[in-house]
Protein backbone atom coordinates (compact mmCIF):
# COMPACT_ATOMS: atom_id res chain seq x y z
CA UNK A 1 0.00 0.00 0.00
CA UNK A 2 2.73 2.31 1.08
CA UNK A 3 4.26 1.82 -2.37
CA UNK A 4 1.39 2.58 -4.63
CA UNK A 5 0.90 5.90 -2.29
CA UNK A 6 4.36 6.74 -3.08
CA UNK A 7 4.30 6.13 -6.77
CA UNK A 8 0.77 8.15 -6.75
CA UNK A 9 2.55 11.29 -4.91
CA UNK A 10 5.61 11.41 -7.31
CA UNK A 11 3.08 10.98 -10.18
CA UNK A 12 1.31 14.18 -8.92
CA UNK A 13 4.88 16.20 -8.53
CA UNK A 14 5.92 15.44 -12.07
CA UNK A 15 2.05 15.27 -13.61
CA UNK A 16 2.94 17.97 -16.39
CA UNK A 17 6.03 15.69 -17.16
CA UNK A 18 3.24 12.61 -18.21
CA UNK A 19 -0.13 14.48 -18.50
CA UNK A 20 -0.44 17.38 -21.75
CA UNK A 21 -3.11 19.85 -20.36
CA UNK A 22 -3.24 21.02 -23.43
CA UNK A 23 -5.05 18.07 -25.52
CA UNK A 24 -6.16 16.32 -21.83
CA UNK A 25 -4.14 13.00 -23.12
CA UNK A 26 -1.06 11.33 -21.49
CA UNK A 27 2.23 12.05 -23.02
CA UNK A 28 4.49 9.82 -25.08
CA UNK A 29 7.54 8.02 -23.36
CA UNK A 30 9.71 9.53 -25.49
CA UNK A 31 8.29 13.26 -24.09
CA UNK A 32 8.44 12.16 -20.67
CA UNK A 33 11.79 11.24 -21.09
CA UNK A 34 12.95 14.54 -23.12
CA UNK A 35 10.67 16.52 -20.72
CA UNK A 36 13.00 15.03 -17.67
CA UNK A 37 15.84 15.89 -19.32
CA UNK A 38 15.18 19.34 -19.78
CA UNK A 39 14.35 19.67 -15.89
CA UNK A 40 17.84 17.81 -15.28
CA UNK A 41 19.71 20.16 -17.74
CA UNK A 42 18.00 23.21 -15.75
CA UNK A 43 18.69 22.24 -12.42
CA UNK A 44 22.05 20.68 -13.45
CA UNK A 45 23.12 23.38 -15.44
CA UNK A 46 21.07 26.55 -14.38
CA UNK A 47 20.78 26.42 -10.59
CA UNK A 48 23.85 24.04 -9.89
CA UNK A 49 25.64 26.44 -12.45
CA UNK A 50 25.53 29.49 -10.73
CA UNK A 51 26.12 27.94 -7.15
CA UNK A 52 29.10 25.99 -8.63
CA UNK A 53 30.50 29.20 -9.24
CA UNK A 54 29.80 31.18 -5.67
CA UNK A 55 31.80 28.01 -4.59
CA UNK A 56 34.43 28.42 -6.63
CA UNK A 57 34.55 32.28 -5.53
CA UNK A 58 34.33 31.42 -2.07
CA UNK A 59 36.64 28.00 -1.12
CA UNK A 60 39.93 29.15 -2.25
CA UNK A 61 40.07 32.22 -0.04
CA UNK A 62 38.47 30.44 2.35
CA UNK A 63 40.75 27.84 3.17
CA UNK A 64 43.44 29.59 2.69
CA UNK A 65 42.39 31.69 5.55
CA UNK A 66 41.13 28.03 7.48
CA UNK A 67 37.45 29.27 7.64
CA UNK A 68 36.86 25.64 5.83
CA UNK A 69 33.88 25.88 8.42
CA UNK A 70 32.59 29.36 7.16
CA UNK A 71 32.32 27.62 3.52
CA UNK A 72 30.14 25.36 4.67
CA UNK A 73 28.19 27.63 6.75
CA UNK A 74 27.47 30.07 3.75
CA UNK A 75 26.79 27.12 1.25
CA UNK A 76 24.84 25.11 4.12
CA UNK A 77 22.27 28.61 4.70
CA UNK A 78 21.86 29.02 0.96
CA UNK A 79 20.93 25.18 0.09
CA UNK A 80 18.68 25.56 3.13
CA UNK A 81 16.98 28.66 1.73
CA UNK A 82 16.88 27.16 -1.79
CA UNK A 83 15.48 24.08 -0.30
CA UNK A 84 12.83 25.53 1.58
CA UNK A 85 11.64 27.68 -0.90
CA UNK A 86 11.50 24.88 -3.46
CA UNK A 87 9.20 22.95 -1.37
CA UNK A 88 7.41 25.06 1.13
CA UNK A 89 4.77 25.90 -1.25
CA UNK A 90 4.50 21.51 -2.50
CA UNK A 91 4.10 21.29 1.83
CA UNK A 92 1.12 23.66 1.74
CA UNK A 93 -0.76 22.20 -1.19
CA UNK A 94 0.57 18.72 -1.25
CA UNK A 95 0.91 17.73 2.46
CA UNK A 96 -1.65 19.55 4.31
CA UNK A 97 -4.56 20.63 1.70
CA UNK A 98 -4.12 18.24 -0.96
CA UNK A 99 -7.52 17.86 -2.55
CA UNK A 100 -7.37 13.63 -1.92
CA UNK A 101 -6.83 14.13 1.91
CA UNK A 102 -10.84 13.59 2.60
CA UNK A 103 -10.50 10.27 -0.25
CA UNK A 104 -7.70 9.17 1.33
CA UNK A 105 -8.66 8.99 5.21
CA UNK A 106 -11.77 7.78 4.10
CA UNK A 107 -10.02 4.50 3.32
CA UNK A 108 -8.97 1.62 5.51
CA UNK A 109 -5.07 2.91 5.20
CA UNK A 110 -3.22 3.91 8.45
CA UNK A 111 -2.49 7.47 8.40
CA UNK A 112 1.31 7.54 8.98
CA UNK A 113 1.39 5.72 5.37
CA UNK A 114 0.11 8.94 4.21
CA UNK A 115 1.88 10.99 5.57
CA UNK A 116 5.41 9.28 4.83
CA UNK A 117 4.58 8.82 1.19
CA UNK A 118 3.39 12.34 1.55
CA UNK A 119 7.09 13.74 3.10
CA UNK A 120 8.86 11.81 0.69
CA UNK A 121 7.29 14.36 -2.14
CA UNK A 122 8.44 17.18 -0.08
CA UNK A 123 11.56 15.52 0.73
CA UNK A 124 12.37 14.63 -2.60
CA UNK A 125 11.88 18.15 -3.73
CA UNK A 126 13.66 19.77 -0.97
CA UNK A 127 16.62 17.72 -2.01
CA UNK A 128 16.89 18.58 -5.38
CA UNK A 129 16.59 21.95 -4.87
CA UNK A 130 19.14 21.97 -1.75
CA UNK A 131 21.41 19.85 -3.52
CA UNK A 132 22.17 22.29 -6.41
CA UNK A 133 24.03 24.43 -3.93
CA UNK A 134 25.32 21.44 -1.48
CA UNK A 135 26.48 18.72 -4.12
CA UNK A 136 28.65 21.55 -6.26
CA UNK A 137 29.80 23.14 -2.65
CA UNK A 138 31.21 19.70 -1.96
CA UNK A 139 32.83 18.66 -5.28
CA UNK A 140 34.21 22.07 -5.44
CA UNK A 141 35.73 21.68 -2.02
CA UNK A 142 37.04 18.25 -2.78
CA UNK A 143 39.14 19.86 -5.79
CA UNK A 144 40.00 23.52 -3.83
CA UNK A 145 40.01 22.30 -0.13
CA UNK A 146 41.27 19.38 1.60
CA UNK A 147 40.28 15.90 -0.08
CA UNK A 148 40.53 13.79 2.78
CA UNK A 149 38.48 10.74 3.90
CA UNK A 150 37.47 12.67 6.85
CA UNK A 151 36.06 15.19 4.37
CA UNK A 152 34.34 13.20 2.23
CA UNK A 153 32.54 11.49 4.42
CA UNK A 154 31.60 14.82 6.65
CA UNK A 155 30.35 16.58 3.18
CA UNK A 156 28.35 13.42 2.06
CA UNK A 157 26.51 13.41 5.46
CA UNK A 158 26.07 17.24 5.26
CA UNK A 159 24.19 16.84 2.07
CA UNK A 160 21.93 14.35 3.70
CA UNK A 161 21.58 16.42 6.89
CA UNK A 162 21.17 19.57 5.20
CA UNK A 163 18.00 17.78 3.16
CA UNK A 164 16.31 16.46 6.28
CA UNK A 165 16.85 20.18 7.73
CA UNK A 166 14.73 21.43 4.86
CA UNK A 167 12.08 18.40 5.11
CA UNK A 168 11.76 19.97 8.75
CA UNK A 169 11.59 23.60 8.13
CA UNK A 170 9.34 23.15 5.09
CA UNK A 171 6.78 21.15 7.31
CA UNK A 172 6.77 23.87 9.63
CA UNK A 173 6.52 26.92 7.17
CA UNK A 174 3.83 24.51 5.04
CA UNK A 175 1.83 24.39 8.32
CA UNK A 176 1.79 28.04 9.12
CA UNK A 177 0.71 28.97 5.32
CA UNK A 178 -2.11 26.52 5.45
CA UNK A 179 -3.73 27.20 8.45
CA UNK A 180 -3.30 31.41 7.39
CA UNK A 181 -4.54 30.55 3.99
CA UNK A 182 -7.56 28.90 5.34
CA UNK A 183 -8.01 32.08 7.00
CA UNK A 184 -7.79 34.48 3.65
CA UNK A 185 -10.35 35.45 1.89
CA UNK A 186 -8.74 36.31 -1.15
CA UNK A 187 -5.04 34.08 -1.78
CA UNK A 188 -4.39 35.45 -5.06
CA UNK A 189 -3.07 39.16 -3.73
CA UNK A 190 -0.95 37.18 -1.13
CA UNK A 191 0.57 34.83 -3.65
CA UNK A 192 1.65 37.94 -5.97
CA UNK A 193 2.67 39.67 -2.71
CA UNK A 194 5.33 36.86 -1.97
CA UNK A 195 6.28 36.41 -5.13
CA UNK A 196 7.20 40.20 -6.06
CA UNK A 197 9.16 40.13 -2.37
CA UNK A 198 10.84 37.38 -3.59
CA UNK A 199 11.98 38.53 -6.97
CA UNK A 200 13.07 41.79 -5.47
CA UNK A 201 14.98 39.93 -3.01
CA UNK A 202 16.41 37.47 -5.22
CA UNK A 203 17.69 40.74 -7.48
CA UNK A 204 18.88 43.19 -4.61
CA UNK A 205 21.09 40.12 -3.27
CA UNK A 206 22.29 39.45 -7.26
CA UNK A 207 23.15 42.76 -7.59
CA UNK A 208 25.31 42.62 -4.18
CA UNK A 209 26.38 39.19 -4.39
CA UNK A 210 29.73 40.16 -6.08
CA UNK A 211 31.00 43.25 -3.39
CA UNK A 212 29.85 40.52 -0.30
CA UNK A 213 31.88 37.64 -1.85
CA UNK A 214 34.77 40.42 -2.41
CA UNK A 215 34.33 41.55 1.09
CA UNK A 216 33.93 38.16 2.52
CA UNK A 217 37.11 36.72 1.00
CA UNK A 218 39.63 39.91 1.84
CA UNK A 219 38.34 39.96 5.84
CA UNK A 220 37.65 35.99 6.10
CA UNK A 221 39.65 35.37 9.18
CA UNK A 222 38.36 38.90 10.80
CA UNK A 223 34.88 37.83 10.05
CA UNK A 224 35.31 33.86 10.69
CA UNK A 225 36.18 34.99 14.60
CA UNK A 226 33.47 37.17 14.75
CA UNK A 227 30.49 34.77 13.59
CA UNK A 228 32.81 31.84 15.83
CA UNK A 229 32.07 34.10 19.01
CA UNK A 230 28.62 35.45 18.57
CA UNK A 231 27.49 32.45 16.95
CA UNK A 232 28.81 29.41 18.17
CA UNK A 233 26.00 27.04 16.52
CA UNK A 234 26.85 28.73 13.45
CA UNK A 235 30.42 27.17 13.75
CA UNK A 236 29.09 24.16 14.65
CA UNK A 237 27.12 24.25 11.54
CA UNK A 238 29.74 24.51 9.38
CA UNK A 239 32.48 22.62 11.29
CA UNK A 240 30.19 19.33 10.38
CA UNK A 241 30.89 20.04 6.51
CA UNK A 242 34.16 19.79 7.34
CA UNK A 243 34.04 16.21 8.73
CA UNK A 244 35.09 17.21 12.20
CA UNK A 245 33.85 13.85 14.01
CA UNK A 246 32.55 15.57 17.38
CA UNK A 247 30.08 18.46 15.16
CA UNK A 248 29.06 16.28 13.00
CA UNK A 249 27.93 13.85 15.88
CA UNK A 250 26.34 16.55 17.52
CA UNK A 251 25.03 17.79 13.97
CA UNK A 252 23.56 14.54 13.48
CA UNK A 253 21.99 13.84 16.57
CA UNK A 254 20.01 17.03 16.52
CA UNK A 255 18.99 16.63 13.10
CA UNK A 256 17.63 13.57 14.25
CA UNK A 257 15.58 14.96 17.30
CA UNK A 258 14.02 17.25 15.28
CA UNK A 259 12.48 14.97 12.63
CA UNK A 260 11.19 12.95 15.13
CA UNK A 261 9.57 15.65 17.18
CA UNK A 262 8.15 16.62 13.70
CA UNK A 263 7.00 13.25 13.01
CA UNK A 264 5.19 12.93 16.28
CA UNK A 265 3.36 16.37 15.45
CA UNK A 266 2.67 15.67 12.12
CA UNK A 267 0.98 12.27 13.38
CA UNK A 268 -1.12 13.21 15.79
CA UNK A 269 -2.49 16.70 14.45
CA UNK A 270 -2.30 15.78 10.59
CA UNK A 271 -6.41 14.39 10.65
CA UNK A 272 -7.60 18.00 12.15
CA UNK A 273 -5.34 19.74 10.14
CA UNK A 274 -6.46 17.98 6.39
CA UNK A 275 -9.63 18.31 7.55
CA UNK A 276 -9.77 21.77 8.59
CA UNK A 277 -12.19 23.93 6.28
CA UNK A 278 -11.34 27.28 7.79
CA UNK A 279 -13.46 29.64 9.86
CA UNK A 280 -16.84 30.25 8.53
CA UNK A 281 -18.01 33.42 9.78
CA UNK A 282 -21.88 33.56 9.90
CA UNK A 283 -23.35 36.90 8.55
CA UNK A 284 -26.97 38.39 9.70
CA UNK A 285 -29.37 38.81 6.71
CA UNK A 286 -29.75 43.36 6.40
CA UNK A 287 -31.85 44.55 3.60
CA UNK A 288 -30.53 46.88 1.24
CA UNK A 289 -31.02 48.45 -2.35
CA UNK A 290 -28.68 47.57 -4.78
CA UNK A 291 -27.57 50.10 -7.39
CA UNK A 292 -28.17 48.58 -11.00
CA UNK A 293 -25.30 49.09 -13.70
CA UNK A 294 -24.96 49.30 -17.44
CA UNK A 295 -23.66 46.08 -18.99
CA UNK A 296 -20.56 47.85 -19.51
CA UNK A 297 -19.62 48.46 -16.48
CA UNK A 298 -20.75 45.07 -15.66
CA UNK A 299 -18.26 43.40 -18.04
CA UNK A 300 -15.50 45.47 -16.80
CA UNK A 301 -16.01 44.26 -13.65
CA UNK A 302 -16.29 40.90 -14.13
CA UNK A 303 -13.00 41.21 -16.79
CA UNK A 304 -10.92 42.81 -13.34
CA UNK A 305 -12.66 40.34 -11.12
CA UNK A 306 -10.82 37.22 -13.19
CA UNK A 307 -7.95 39.21 -13.66
CA UNK A 308 -7.59 39.98 -9.49
CA UNK A 309 -8.84 36.65 -8.66
CA UNK A 310 -5.55 34.86 -10.35
CA UNK A 311 -2.50 34.97 -9.51
CA UNK A 312 -1.48 33.51 -12.56
CA UNK A 313 -2.85 36.06 -14.22
CA UNK A 314 -1.60 39.19 -12.25
CA UNK A 315 1.67 37.89 -12.32
CA UNK A 316 2.55 36.93 -15.39
CA UNK A 317 0.55 39.40 -17.71
CA UNK A 318 0.76 42.43 -15.24
CA UNK A 319 4.39 42.34 -14.26
CA UNK A 320 4.86 45.42 -16.55
CA UNK A 321 2.92 46.91 -13.63
CA UNK A 322 5.45 46.19 -11.24
CA UNK A 323 8.29 47.43 -13.70
CA UNK A 324 6.55 50.93 -14.25
CA UNK A 325 6.40 51.57 -10.68
CA UNK A 326 9.44 50.76 -9.96
CA UNK A 327 11.26 52.79 -12.52
CA UNK A 328 8.58 55.75 -11.14
CA UNK A 329 9.67 55.39 -7.42
CA UNK A 330 13.76 55.04 -8.81
CA UNK A 331 13.24 58.05 -10.60
CA UNK A 332 11.83 60.13 -7.58
CA UNK A 333 14.72 58.72 -5.44
CA UNK A 334 17.78 58.89 -8.06
CA UNK A 335 16.27 61.16 -10.55
CA UNK A 336 19.50 63.74 -10.18
CA UNK A 337 21.78 60.82 -10.84
CA UNK A 338 19.81 59.62 -13.64
CA UNK A 339 19.95 62.73 -15.80
CA UNK A 340 23.49 63.50 -14.50
CA UNK A 341 23.90 60.27 -16.51
CA UNK A 342 21.67 60.80 -19.51
CA UNK A 343 23.26 64.08 -19.68
CA UNK A 344 25.97 62.42 -21.74
CA UNK A 345 24.03 61.49 -24.27
CA UNK A 346 23.54 64.00 -27.31
CA UNK A 347 24.11 66.64 -24.57
CA UNK A 348 20.94 65.84 -22.63
CA UNK A 349 19.05 66.58 -25.78
CA UNK A 350 17.63 63.27 -26.10
CA UNK A 351 16.64 62.88 -22.49
CA UNK A 352 12.51 62.48 -22.85
CA UNK A 353 13.39 60.27 -25.52
CA UNK A 354 15.59 57.96 -24.09
CA UNK A 355 12.82 57.80 -21.31
CA UNK A 356 10.37 57.12 -23.88
CA UNK A 357 12.74 54.21 -25.59
CA UNK A 358 12.48 52.90 -21.62
CA UNK A 359 8.42 53.66 -20.98
CA UNK A 360 7.62 51.10 -24.16
CA UNK A 361 9.85 47.79 -23.00
CA UNK A 362 8.31 48.32 -19.57
CA UNK A 363 4.69 48.89 -20.94
CA UNK A 364 4.99 46.01 -23.10
CA UNK A 365 5.18 43.72 -20.56
CA UNK A 366 1.50 44.04 -19.49
CA UNK A 367 -0.17 41.92 -21.80
CA UNK A 368 -3.57 41.18 -19.72
CA UNK A 369 -5.68 41.98 -23.09
CA UNK A 370 -3.74 38.95 -25.25
CA UNK A 371 -5.40 35.94 -23.28
CA UNK A 372 -8.40 37.29 -22.32
CA UNK A 373 -10.27 35.82 -24.95
CA UNK A 374 -9.03 32.33 -24.62
CA UNK A 375 -9.80 32.76 -20.72
CA UNK A 376 -13.37 32.55 -21.48
CA UNK A 377 -12.83 28.79 -22.34
CA UNK A 378 -16.36 26.92 -21.39
CA UNK A 379 -17.63 29.65 -19.83
CA UNK A 380 -17.63 31.70 -23.33
CA UNK A 381 -21.57 30.68 -23.76
CA UNK A 382 -22.33 33.30 -20.38
CA UNK A 383 -21.64 36.24 -21.59
CA UNK A 384 -22.90 34.97 -24.95
CA UNK A 385 -25.89 34.53 -23.96
CA UNK A 386 -26.82 37.98 -22.75
CA UNK A 387 -28.35 40.54 -24.25
CA UNK A 388 -24.43 41.91 -25.14
CA UNK A 389 -22.87 42.33 -28.38
CA UNK A 390 -19.60 40.50 -28.73
CA UNK A 391 -17.98 44.17 -29.39
CA UNK A 392 -18.87 45.10 -26.02
CA UNK A 393 -17.68 42.04 -24.49
CA UNK A 394 -14.22 42.63 -26.51
CA UNK A 395 -14.57 46.57 -25.44
CA UNK A 396 -14.34 45.55 -21.99
CA UNK A 397 -11.31 43.49 -21.85
CA UNK A 398 -9.68 46.60 -23.49
CA UNK A 399 -10.88 49.16 -20.77
CA UNK A 400 -9.04 46.10 -18.38
CA UNK A 401 -6.30 46.60 -19.82
CA UNK A 402 -5.94 50.44 -20.36
CA UNK A 403 -7.25 50.76 -16.91
CA UNK A 404 -4.42 48.68 -15.50
CA UNK A 405 -1.60 50.14 -17.83
CA UNK A 406 -2.45 53.74 -17.76
CA UNK A 407 -2.82 53.56 -13.67
CA UNK A 408 0.92 52.28 -13.82
CA UNK A 409 2.07 54.55 -16.26
CA UNK A 410 0.84 58.04 -14.97
CA UNK A 411 2.82 57.75 -11.83
CA UNK A 412 6.08 57.24 -14.25
CA UNK A 413 5.33 59.83 -16.88
CA UNK A 414 4.99 62.28 -13.61
CA UNK A 415 8.17 61.15 -12.32
CA UNK A 416 10.13 61.52 -15.80
CA UNK A 417 8.89 64.85 -16.00
CA UNK A 418 9.28 66.49 -12.49
CA UNK A 419 12.54 64.22 -11.91
CA UNK A 420 14.30 64.60 -14.80
CA UNK A 421 13.32 68.55 -15.24
CA UNK A 422 12.17 68.37 -18.94
CA UNK A 423 11.04 71.53 -20.76
CA UNK A 424 6.61 72.01 -21.03
CA UNK A 425 7.28 71.00 -24.46
CA UNK A 426 9.49 67.84 -24.17
CA UNK A 427 6.77 66.87 -21.57
CA UNK A 428 3.83 67.15 -23.52
CA UNK A 429 5.37 65.29 -26.20
CA UNK A 430 6.88 62.58 -24.14
CA UNK A 431 3.05 61.96 -21.81
CA UNK A 432 1.37 61.82 -25.76
CA UNK A 433 3.80 59.44 -26.97
CA UNK A 434 3.57 57.56 -23.67
CA UNK A 435 -0.52 57.96 -23.57
CA UNK A 436 -0.64 56.83 -27.14
CA UNK A 437 1.21 53.76 -26.82
CA UNK A 438 -1.32 52.05 -24.31
CA UNK A 439 -4.47 51.67 -26.72
CA UNK A 440 -1.95 50.36 -29.42
CA UNK A 441 -0.82 47.46 -27.51
CA UNK A 442 -4.24 46.43 -26.15
CA UNK A 443 -5.59 46.40 -29.49
CA UNK A 444 -2.68 44.95 -31.07
CA UNK A 445 -2.93 42.34 -27.98
CA UNK A 446 -6.58 41.88 -28.90
CA UNK A 447 -6.04 41.29 -32.59
CA UNK A 448 -3.48 38.44 -31.88
CA UNK A 449 -6.35 37.20 -28.90
CA UNK A 450 -9.13 36.28 -31.81
CA UNK A 451 -6.57 35.15 -33.91
CA UNK A 452 -6.42 31.53 -33.08
CA UNK A 453 -7.91 31.31 -29.58
CA UNK A 454 -7.56 28.17 -27.40
CA UNK A 455 -10.97 27.49 -25.62
CA UNK A 456 -10.34 24.51 -24.47
CA UNK A 457 -8.11 24.05 -21.83
CA UNK A 458 -7.43 22.36 -18.76
CA UNK A 459 -5.29 24.44 -16.61
CA UNK A 460 -5.70 28.55 -16.87
CA UNK A 461 -1.51 28.56 -17.36
CA UNK A 462 -1.84 27.51 -20.69
CA UNK A 463 -3.37 30.65 -22.57
CA UNK A 464 -1.93 33.05 -19.94
CA UNK A 465 1.90 31.42 -20.42
CA UNK A 466 1.65 29.26 -23.78
CA UNK A 467 -0.75 30.57 -26.18
CA UNK A 468 0.46 31.90 -29.31
CA UNK A 469 -1.24 35.25 -28.67
CA UNK A 470 0.85 36.49 -25.79
CA UNK A 471 4.23 34.79 -27.28
CA UNK A 472 3.54 36.75 -30.54
CA UNK A 473 1.84 40.34 -29.03
CA UNK A 474 4.55 40.57 -26.59
CA UNK A 475 8.02 39.70 -29.01
CA UNK A 476 6.27 42.00 -31.72
CA UNK A 477 5.61 44.19 -28.85
CA UNK A 478 9.24 44.27 -28.15
CA UNK A 479 10.43 44.79 -31.47
CA UNK A 480 7.96 47.76 -32.15
CA UNK A 481 9.59 49.46 -28.71
CA UNK A 482 12.79 48.80 -30.87
CA UNK A 483 12.10 49.87 -33.90
CA UNK A 484 10.22 53.10 -32.97
CA UNK A 485 12.79 53.99 -29.82
CA UNK A 486 15.75 53.14 -32.59
CA UNK A 487 13.89 55.90 -35.21
CA UNK A 488 13.25 58.44 -32.53
CA UNK A 489 16.53 58.24 -31.23
CA UNK A 490 18.02 58.72 -35.31
CA UNK A 491 15.52 61.13 -36.36
CA UNK A 492 15.80 63.28 -33.24
CA UNK A 493 19.14 64.07 -32.99
CA UNK A 494 18.32 66.39 -35.89
CA UNK A 495 14.68 67.34 -35.56
CA UNK A 496 14.70 67.53 -31.14
CA UNK A 497 13.06 65.26 -28.93
CA UNK A 498 9.66 66.88 -29.04
CA UNK A 499 9.25 66.90 -32.59
CA UNK A 500 10.12 63.46 -32.68
CA UNK A 501 7.82 62.41 -29.64
CA UNK A 502 4.74 64.02 -31.33
CA UNK A 503 4.98 61.97 -34.39
CA UNK A 504 5.59 58.50 -32.63
CA UNK A 505 1.91 59.85 -30.68
CA UNK A 506 0.35 60.21 -34.31
CA UNK A 507 1.78 57.24 -35.76
CA UNK A 508 0.69 55.22 -32.57
CA UNK A 509 -2.63 56.67 -32.57
CA UNK A 510 -3.50 56.30 -36.68
CA UNK A 511 -2.48 52.52 -36.17
CA UNK A 512 -4.47 52.51 -32.93
CA UNK A 513 -7.30 53.97 -35.11
CA UNK A 514 -6.95 50.78 -37.73
CA UNK A 515 -6.88 48.24 -35.33
CA UNK A 516 -9.91 49.52 -33.33
CA UNK A 517 -11.72 49.38 -37.11
CA UNK A 518 -10.81 45.80 -37.31
CA UNK A 519 -11.94 44.65 -33.56
CA UNK A 520 -15.35 46.75 -34.15
CA UNK A 521 -15.67 44.85 -37.37
CA UNK A 522 -14.14 41.86 -38.22
CA UNK A 523 -13.07 41.09 -35.03
CA UNK A 524 -16.66 40.85 -33.20
CA UNK A 525 -17.07 38.74 -35.91
CA UNK A 526 -14.80 36.35 -35.08
CA UNK A 527 -15.44 36.57 -31.69
CA UNK A 528 -19.34 35.29 -32.37
CA UNK A 529 -17.86 32.33 -34.68
CA UNK A 530 -15.59 30.97 -32.28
Amino acid sequence: MFRVLLKKQFTEIFKSYFYNPKNNTGRSGRSTVVMFIIFGAAMVFGLGGMFTMLSVALCASLHAASADWLYYAILGLTAMAMGVFGSVFSTYSGLYLAKDNDLLLSMPIPVKYIIASRLAGVYLMGLIYSGTATVPAFIVYLIFGSPSLKAVIGGILFILLISVIVLILSCILGWVIAKVSLKLKNKSFITVIISVLFIAGYYFVYFKAREWISTLAENAAEYGAKIKGAAYGLYLFGSAGTGDPLTLAIFTLAVVLCAAAVWFILEKSFIKTATSAGAVSGKAYRERSVKARGSGSALFAKEMKRFTSSANYMLNCGFGVIMLVAAAVALFIKGDWVTAALSGFFNGRMTAVIAFFAFCFMASAIDIAAPSVALEGKSYWITRSMPVSSYQILLSKLQLQLAVSGGASLPLIASVIVALRRTPLDAAAFAAAALSLLPLYALWQMFWSLKNPNLNWTSEIIPIKQSMSVVVSMFTGWGYAAVLGGVCMAVGYFTGGAVCLAAAAVINLLLSFFLWKWLKNKGAAKYDAL
